[in-house]
C-alpha cells in the first residue's frame, strides 16, 4: 500500500481535468480547481518550502480556519518532507504560541496576519520560526514584521516549475515512507496541558483505507468541509477525499453552513454532534411555529419514515401500507432534507457521543447519520457504522486492521496500524497509555453488543462516584437532556455527593418562541431563564430522563445558566466538548447551593447565577 500522498498524485494524473476542490471566491461565487490545478499548486508550494531550507522532519504549523488553502499547505508541507502541526483558529495567541514553540516550528501558515504584538511575541518566544505565509491577500512588503512575511498567492503565481525542480519535487514526495512522521496533532486539553500526538503516514493511510472500505461512496461524490481541519475527524476526511478522488467544497464559515449546503448539495459531510443537535432544534422550532394541521401532518410523515427505517433495519420488506404511505411522507419532509442539500447519502458524526434519539429523528426524515468512535491518538476512527449495517446508540464495528478489546475495568483498548507512535517528548505519558505490545488505553469505557457493535458508556475519568459508592456515567444523561429542543447544553455533577445535580443552558430561540406562544412577559433574557414556567419546562425533560434511570443516576436538582458554555470563556474545547474541570470550578457555588440543606437557597439560584456572571 502506498501512502495517501502517492494516491493523491495518482489522482492528479488520472482525473486531471475533473473537479477536485471548490471554494467561494468573493464576488464570483463558487470557483473550481481541477486535480491538475491542485497538483501544480501543491508542487509549487512544496518546491518553495524546499528552496527556503525546509528539511525532512522540520515542523510546519497551520493556524487557520477551514479553507482550501489549509489543505493545500498541508499537502505541500508533507510532500516537501515537513511534519504538519495544526492549530485551531479559535485558540488565543498564548495557547497557539505553545504549539508553535514546543515542536520548534520553522514555518507558520496563517489565515490573516496576526496583530504586530502577536508577531513580536512569536519572534521573541519561538526562535526557530523563520517565515509567516498568509492565505489572505495583502501587501506583505508594507508590513514592518520582525519575521519575514509572504502571501500564498505570491508563491503560487511564480510560474511553472522547471524540469529540474519538478524532478526534485517528485523524488521528495516519493521518499516519504509509511513509518515517517506526518503530523503532530495537539490534543484539545480537556484535562491539562495539550500533548503533541505523533501520527505517521501509515496511521493516516490505513485510516483512509478503512474509511473507503466502510463508506463506498460512488466515484466523484461531493463533500462539504466545515469542521476545523485541526480536528482529527476533519483531517481524516480531508485525506479520504483526496485519496478517493472525491470532490471537496470548503464552506465559507460555520455561520454559513446552511447556505453552503444548499449551494453545493453534497453527498456526504462530517460534523460533531453539536451541529446535528442545533439543526434538529432549528427544525423543531420552525415546526412549533407552524399551524396545528401542518404540525400533525409533519409528525405523521416522521412516524411513517421511522416505521419504514425500522423495517429496513430488520432486513424485512415494507408492508403494502408503508409502501403506499412512504412516498407522501417523503414529499412532506423533502423541504427539510433540501436544507441539507437534497443529495445527502449519509452524514458522519464523530468527536463526541451522538444521542440515539437525534440519529432516529434524522432517519425519520430520510437522513442517515453514521456515528463513529476514535481519538486523535488513533488517527480518527476506530469503529464506524456502515451504510448498510448500523445501530443507533452505538459507534459501529472496528475498521479493517484495527483490533479492539476491553480491559477488566471496561476500558476500551485499541491496537493496530492507526495507533499513534507516542506523545511528542513525553515518554512517561506515552508509557502510561501505550503498552509495549501496542495496546492503547483510550480512557473510554465501553461494551460490545451481541452482534459486534461497540457502545461507549463514558469517559473513564469522567465517571462520577456518589458518596454511596455508585458510579454514574454523565455523558449519556447529558445527551438525553440535550434532546429537548429547549436545552442547549448540560453538565452533570455529583462526585462524592449523595445525589446527582446538573447545570443546563437554554436554546434561546426555542425558549423565546415558547414564551411568545404562551404569552410569558419578561424584561430580558436573564429574567426569562428564571421564570417559573421556563424552569417547569426544563423540569419536564429532567423528569422524563429520570424515569428510565436508577435512583442514584437521577438528576435531583438543576440550575439554569443565563448563557451557554463558551470557547472564549474556557468552558469548551475548540471541538465543543465541555472542559469539566474548568466548569466545575467556575460554577462551584451554584453546585454547592444545590446540596445546601436550606431549601430557601434554591429559590434564588437564578439571581445568584446572574450576579456571578
Amino acid at each position: 500500500m502506498g501512502t495517501f500522498l502517492a494516491q493523491f498524485h495518482e489522482n492528479v494524473v488520472h482525473f486531471a481535468s475533473q473537479p477536485c476542490w471548490r471554494f467561494k471566491a468573493s464576488g464570483v461565487g463558487w470557483k473550481t480547481l481541477t486535480w491538475e490545478q491542485v497538483g501544480r499548486r501543491v508542487a509549487a508550494l512544496a518546491t518553495w518550502l524546499r528552496q527556503r531550507g525546509l528539511d525532512v522532519g522540520d515542523r510546519v504549523a497551520i493556524w487557520s480556519s477551514t479553507r482550501y488553502e489549509w489543505s493545500l499547505a498541508d499537502l505541500a508541507s508533507l510532500a516537501a518532507g515537513g511534519v504538519v502541526v495544526p492549530i485551531y483558529q479559535t485558540l488565543p495567541p498564548t495557547q497557539a504560541l505553545f504549539i508553535v514553540q514546543e515542536p520548534a516550528c520553522r514555518f507558520l501558515f496563517v489565515e490573516r496576519l496576526p496583530e504586530l504584538a502577536v508577531i513580536e511575541l512569536l519572534h521573541r518566544e519561538c526562535p526557530a520560526l523563520e517565515q509567516l505565509i498568509v492565505f489572505a491577500e495583502m501587501d506583505a512588503a508594507a508590513i514592518a514584521s520582525p519575521i519575514p512575511v509572504t502571501t500564498l498567492s505570491t508563491i503560487i503565481e511564480r510560474g511553472a516549475l522547471s524540469s529540474g525542480d519538478q524532478s526534485v519535487y517528485e523524488q521528495c514526495w516519493r521518499a516519504r515512507g509509511a513509518a515517517d512522521l506526518a503530523s503532530l496533532v495537539y490534543t484539545s486539553g480537556t484535562t491539562g496541558t495539550p500533548k503533541g500526538v505523533e501520527l505517521t503516514f501509515e496511521n493516516f493511510t490505513v485510516e483512509v483505507a478503512g474509511l473507503h472500505d466502510v463508506f463506498c461512496f460512488p466515484p466523484h461524490s461531493e463533500c462539504l468541509m466545515f469542521l476545523p481541519l485541526a480536528h482529527i475527524v476533519a483531517r481524516a476526511m480531508q485525506f479520504f477525499q483526496i485519496a478517493s478522488a472525491h470532490v471537496a467544497s470548503y464552506a465559507e464559515s460555520l455561520e454559513k453552513i446552511g447556505e453552503n449546503l444548499q449551494e453545493t448539495r453534497p453527498h456526504f459531510f462530517a460534523a460533531v454532534p453539536r451541529i446535528y443537535e442545533k439543526v434538529q432544534a432549528r427544525i423543531l422550532n420552525t415546526l412549533a411555529a407552524a399551524p396545528a394541521w401542518k404540525q400533525r401532518l409533519f409528525h405523521w410523515a416522521m412516524q411513517v419514515g421511522e416505521a419504514a427505517a425500522r423495517a429496513g433495519a430488520r432486513g424485512g420488506h415494507l408492508t403494502l401500507g408503508l409502501r403506499c404511505r412512504l412516498p407522501l411522507a417523503r414529499l412532506i419532509t423533502r423541504p427539510v432534507k433540501a436544507r441539507l442539500g437534497g443529495n445527502l447519502i449519509a452524514a458522519v458524526s464523530g468527536g463526541a457521543p451522538l444521542a440515539a434519539e437525534v440519529a432516529r429523528f434524522f432517519e425519520s426524515l430520510g437522513i442517515l447519520i453514521l456515528e463513529g468512535y476514535g481519538l486523535t491518538e488513533t488517527a480518527a476512527a476506530v469503529t464506524l457504522n456502515h451504510l448498510d449495517d448500523y445501530r443507533f446508540g452505538t459507534v459501529g464495528k472496528p475498521l479493517p486492521q484495527v483490533h479492539v478489546r476491553m480491559a477488566d475495568d471496561g476500558e476500551i483498548l485499541v491496537r493496530g496500524p492507526t495507533v499513534f507512535r507516542g506523545y511528542f517528548q513525553r515518554p512517561e505519558e506515552t508509557a502510561a497509555v501505550l503498552e509495549p505490545d501496542g495496546w492503547f488505553h483510550t480512557g473510554d469505557i465501553g461494551e460490545f453488543s451481541r452482534d459486534g457493535f461497540l457502545r461507549i458508556t463514558d469517559r473513564k475519568k469522567d465517571l462520577l462516584k456518589t458518596s454511596a459508592g455508585k458510579y454514574v456515567a454523565p455523558q449519556p444523561i447529558e445527551n438525553q437532556l440535550k434532546t429537548s429542543p429547549y436545552i442547549s447544553d448540560a453538565l452533570l455533577y455529583g462526585d462524592r455527593r449523595n445525589f446527582v445535580t446538573a447545570l443546563v443552558t437554554l436554546d434561546r430561540p426555542a425558549v423565546e418562541a415558547y414564551a411568545q406562544r404562551i404569552k410569558i412577559p419578561y424584561a430580558d433574557w436573564e429574567a426569562l431563564t428564571g421564570e417559573p414556567r421556563i424552569v417547569a419546562l426544563v423540569q419536564v425533560t429532567v423528569d422524563a430522563v429520570n424515569r428510565d434511570r436508577a435512583s442514584f443516576e437521577q438528576v435531583k436538582k438543576f440550575r439554569i445558566l443565563p448563557r451557554d458554555f463558551a470557547i472564549e470563556h474556557g468552558e469548551l474545547t475548540p471541538t465543543l466538548k465541555i472542559r469539566r474541570k474548568v466548569a466545575y470550578e467556575r460554577y462551584r457555588d451554584l453546585f454547592e447551593s444545590m446540596y445546601a440543606t436550606d431549601a430557601s437557597q434554591g429559590a434564588a439560584y437564578v439571581r445568584e447565577a446572574n450576579a456571578r456572571l
